[in-house]
């Protein structure tokens, strides 16, 4: 079940988006334009549609190459499609344009953390062993690092995962960020969700059909990432080969619920 104060704030999220698009289509001023443009961004961002907020940052870097709030969030976008590079590169620009901007230096911290831990793979697993302890949900902030490894098809057994160089035990050979996280805290009030696939007649309870949601979720805002979970392992099922019809982004939830 979804919360009656999140499900408030989804309504307004999307009363806002809705607002701004409308007062774009009224072909205002270019002043109110770069406004209601930021403005919408700002909105997708705190409803977790970073490719729209993208799109309408870059129209206004188009306008005004160094906006201050443009810029800043950009690089948010990027950070949480996990274009990591391209964030602290934005962040850069902010840091040498708006050098007083301690909220953007503190983004930029953020960023350029995940990016070495997304370079170099080190991680200080106990502190966020302790870290995750400490929060409810347990859900951390780090990159993800691929090292040596490569994914490729076997003459017999489907994809597989090679090294690429010699390795020896104890080497981090991979660490990566889950695409989406449910929890269910057995001593909270949480309640739990069920799905039902009236196709099939089946019911899913519990977090498998809180997370089978939040990852459709996630897909449909941000269809950028489609490419890349489609093509995860799905058994035997053949996926869709359409990811958009008229601009809407085409979720195949039968590959969203696929043990993988």
């Amino acid at each position: 079940m979804v919360s009656y104060k999140i499900l408030l704030r989804r309504r307004a999220e999307a009363k806002n988006n809705f607002s701004y698009s409308k007062a774009l289509e009224t072909h205002p001023s270019p002043e109110v334009l770069v406004i209601a443009q930021l403005n919408r961004a700002l909105s997708l961002l705190k409803s977790y549609s970073f490719d729209a907020a993208l799109r309408d940052v870059e129209d206004v870097l188009q306008v005004s190459e160094m906006s201050e709030k443009a810029l800043f969030r950009k690089a948010q976008a990027l950070y949480q499609l996990r274009r990591l590079n391209e964030s602290c590169q934005t962040h850069e620009i902010l840091a040498e344009k708006y050098p007083d901007n301690t909220l953007a230096a503190h983004e930029y911290a953020r960023a350029s953390a995940r990016l070495v831990e997304q370079d170099s793979g080190k991680y200080e697993f106990r502190k966020m062993i302790l870290e995750a302890k400490k929060r409810q949900p347990p859900r951390l902030d780090r990159g993800t690092y691929i090292g040596p490894v490569t994914v490729k098809q076997t003459q017999s057994h489907g994809r597989g995962l090679f090294t690429t160089q010699a390795v020896k035990a104890g080497d981090l050979l991979f660490c990566e960020k889950a695409f989406a996280h449910a929890f269910h805290d057995e001593n909270g009030s949480k309640d739990l969700r069920l799905l039902l696939n009236v196709d099939m007649d089946e019911a899913t309870i519990g977090t498998q059909g809180e997370l089978i949601g939040l990852i459709v979720q996630k897909l449909s805002k941000n269809p950028s990432l489609l490419p890349g979970f489609v093509d995860l392992h799905h058994g035997t099922y053949k996926s869709l080969d359409v990811l958009e019809v008229d601009g809407i982004p085409i979720v195949d939830t039968y590959v969203t619920s696929s043990p993988s």
